[in-house]
């Protein structure tokens, strides 16, 4: 099966006008949902959050889901970067749909200011994706050794957009060879908007978290996403091909140094 999970950023310079203001997907990505195997192949947005200057909402909608006018609507909170829905929050999405994906400002916001939104996309089966994500049930066990290995990753010089990725051993490169390590969950000491790893075990799209300077939100993501969504959601990712698994940061603010520690369990064979 064609199982992945990705996080796509929403972008929007912000006008100074109330109502609705269009966001656009980070240059890598699109809102339009990719086209599944079958017809009958779930496809769930599980998880949002936004960082957005002003008061304002998020706003995600299309003729597919509860209506095209409105359908989910959340109020983002300034200088907060967690999760707005999560915990068993499960919209069901539609293979080769197009979201409309909004900020929406009661009061009339600053003129250049920054929103940011983020979605977490879970795909049962898409046809040329072939991640390797595993339950906490199917870690646990396996589990030789933990480790938390820090990187340093950049935000682009353009507001909002996926900067420059770098390797997981960029920093530090403690892995042992030909081993599996799962991602169980990171610390950001200084808040910023998202991050996420790219790479072959994680089907190469882009699948992250929040940049909130929380550890109780953040320590254990990947079994907490499990929690929430019913759906094996720990990447597993090969020491092999460490230098090919990128990471990345979005921020609004551009060309800025984020720090990470993430945090993996070294796996038996």
């Amino acid at each position: 099966m064609g199982y992945g999970i990705e996080t796509v950023a929403g972008i929007l310079t912000n006008a100074a006008t109330t109502g609705a203001q269009a966001m656009t997907a980070a240059s890598t990505q699109s809102f339009n949902i990719r086209a599944a195997a079958s017809g009958t192949s779930p496809i769930t947005l599980e998880t949002i959050w936004g960082d957005f200057q002003d008061p304002g909402d998020v706003r995600i909608r299309s003729p597919r889901m509860h209506d095209t006018a409105n359908a989910i609507r959340m109020a983002t909170i300034p200088s907060y970067f967690g999760p707005l829905a999560a915990e068993y929050f499960e919209q069901e999405l539609f293979s080769q749909d197009n979201l409309t994906v909004e900020a929406f400002f009661t009061t009339t916001p600053t003129a250049a200011h920054i929103s940011l939104a983020y979605m977490q996309i879970y795909y049962d089966d898409v046809p040329g994706i072939a991640a390797n994500y595993r339950p906490w049930s199917g870690v646990q066990p396996n589990v030789v050794d933990y480790l938390a290995v820090p990187v340093t990753a950049t935000s682009s010089a353009t507001a909002g957009q996926w900067g420059a990725g770098v390797a997981i051993n960029s920093t530090v490169d403690v892995f042992k060879a030909n081993t599996s390590y799962a991602l169980i969950g990171y610390i950001a000491p200084v808040a910023f908007g998202a991050w996420s790893v790219q790479g072959v075990d994680v089907g190469n799209l882009q699948v992250g978290g929040p940049g909130v300077a929380n550890p109780i939100d953040t320590r254990r993501w990947f079994p907490y996403q499990e929690e929430s969504s019913g759906k094996p959601s720990i990447p597993i990712i090969n020491s092999q091909n460490k230098g090919n698994t990128l990471v990345y940061v979005s921020d609004r603010t551009v060309s800025t140094a984020f720090e990470l520690t993430l945090l993996f369990a070294q796996l038996s064979s």
